[in-house]
Formats: C-alpha cells, structure tokens, sequence
C-alpha cells in the first residue's frame, strides 16, 4: 500500500477500497499470474482500484469481446481506469475499432473516454481504416469541448500514452 498516493485519490476515485499502488507495480503482480478469465472476472467485481486495474491485465485478450467489454465500461467511473483497460484490453478486442466509436458516440463520459483511449490506441497500431480515421477525427472534434474535463482533454490531446 502506497499510504500517500492512496489518501490522495481517496477524494477524486470512486472506489469502496483504493490501495494507492502505483501501475507498474501493478503489472509486475499481473505478471506473476499470467493470463486467467477466471481470475479476471473475479477482480473485475471487487470495487478495488487495485483489483480492477490488475483485471484488465490478467483478462485474456481473445476472451474480451464486445458484450463483455460494454458490461465492464458500464462499470467504470475513473478516468485513470478507462485509460489502463483501454490500453490494456480493449484495443486488443477483435472488434475494438467498432466498439470504439460506438462508444465515442454514447452519452455517457465514460463510455466516450473508452472509446477515444481505444480509437487512439488503434490509430498508433495503424489499425483503422481511413474511413474509420475520419469517423474519429470527427467525434474527438465533436468532443473536443465537453463539459467533462477528462473527454476534452483526451479528445484534444491524443497521445497515445492515454
């Protein structure tokens, strides 16, 4: 437990239990299981940041579609978790750029910071058509003034360390 970085995100993280452990050793523990459905799923229902992050790392690839990934995006409140499972997993999903700009084009601000994390996370791999590069383009344009601080950042900043 990282007692400092926990009490810090104990105000902005939307979580019942918020350890404060830093990603990379995150990934060093997620490596040390391997890849596992069974465990993904499990920690993906604990509403521990921990639990959740280390999800998206242990949750095989080719096990994520696209009804599994809308109940787990359904799920996520935090910024900083639709970031890591975009990277982690979602852009790894067979129909990713789909499901990427359904979401972008959702209601909701998660959902849109999944789709636009995944969308820029495919556009590095050089993953999307040129249809689907416009289509992009267009929604990040389009959500380039949201009222939700972390939309309009990623939407106008696509880094592709999101």
């Amino acid at each position: 437990m990282n007692g400092v970085a926990s009490a810090a995100m104990r105000h902005t993280a939307d979580y019942r239990l918020n350890f404060g452990v830093e990603l990379p050793r995150l990934k060093t523990l997620a490596d040390e299981y391997g890849h596992s459905h069974e465990l993904a799923q499990a920690l993906w229902k604990e509403p521990v940041r921990e639990c959740r992050i280390m999800a998206t790392m242990i949750e095989p690839h080719d096990e994520m579609c696209g009804e599994l990934a809308d109940i787990w995006a359904d799920d996520i409140h935090t910024a900083e978790l639709a970031q890591v499972a975009s990277i982690n997993l979602f852009q790894y999903m067979n129909d990713a750029a789909d499901k990427a700009l359904q979401w972008i084009a959702a209601d909701d601000t998660m959902h849109q910071l999944c789709g636009l994390c995944t969308a820029y996370h495919l556009l590095r791999r050089d993953c999307l058509d040129e249809r689907r590069q416009q289509e992009v383009a267009d929604q990040a344009q389009s959500l380039a003034s949201s009222t939700d601080l972390s939309v309009r950042r990623v939407a106008n900043n696509p880094r592709t360390d999101q």
